[in-house]
């Protein structure tokens, strides 16, 4: 009852987050902008894009395709885009431990829309783990993760202790993939935008126009 009264009076932003943090929650995420653009393939090959091919757009923003296309010569593709800016984080495990936790900065936690953890264990391939909440439902060979949000005001991911989720083994590299936003923007109707890329030709040969207006994004949530 006295935990429950303080929660319902507390005013101290740090104080509501601590207590957040000890029932697992993490709250509503900045979200980002996202409409439609018209994709055509000018080039003589098939080309393939990607799920996150970055754009480069007329307001300066980050932009990025929002699922992955195949173009054939001269074909056109009405596809989704998003006001994202991948951002990817390598760390080498050099001790297995449990409960082991990776953090983001305060600086990239307010921009932080999504992240996608990958592990890559000794001998392996790259493998996506799966977000779970307080590792419900994992044993201890499930790959899986929980995000917790600290009073600091950071974003990070907790790995298992070898009965609930998985410990990634010494010698692991853990990828964190994290999509990054500013929130609320806007990008007209018939803009034109460009690949974010070094292959000039390939820039050159494809032409990108925003069907609708880029706009929804939003703040995340407040205390």
């Amino acid at each position: 009852l006295l935990q429950e009264a303080f929660m319902s009076t507390a005013t101290k932003r740090a104080s509501i987050l601590a207590a957040a943090e000890d029932r697992g929650y993490v709250g509503r995420m900045i979200s980002p902008s996202t409409g439609k653009a018209r994709v055509t393939n000018n080039t003589l090959a098939t080309i393939s894009l990607p799920y996150g091919t970055p754009l480069v757009a007329p307001n300066r923003l980050n932009y990025v395709l929002h699922e992955s296309i195949q173009l054939d010569p001269g074909e056109s593709q009405i596809v989704k885009v998003a006001q994202l800016e991948e951002k990817v984080l390598a760390t080498t495990i050099t001790t297995e431990q449990k409960w082991l936790e990776l953090l983001l900065t305060k600086e990239m936690t307010k921009a932080a829309s999504q992240v996608d953890v990958y592990v890559t264990q000794p001998n392996r391939p790259m493998e996506q783990w799966e977000k779970r909440y307080q590792f419900r439902r994992a044993d201890g060979e499930a790959r899986v993760y929980t995000e917790f949000y600290k009073p600091t005001e950071q974003l990070g991911v907790r790995f298992g202790n070898g009965l609930s989720g998985k410990m990634p083994p010494a010698g692991s590299v853990i990828t964190l993939n994290v999509w990054c936003t500013v929130g609320d923007s806007t990008l007209i109707e018939g803009q034109k935008m460009t690949l974010d890329s070094l292959n000039s030709e390939l820039v050159a040969g494809v032409a990108i126009v925003t069907t609708t207006s880029i706009v929804g994004g939003a703040a995340g949530e407040s205390t």
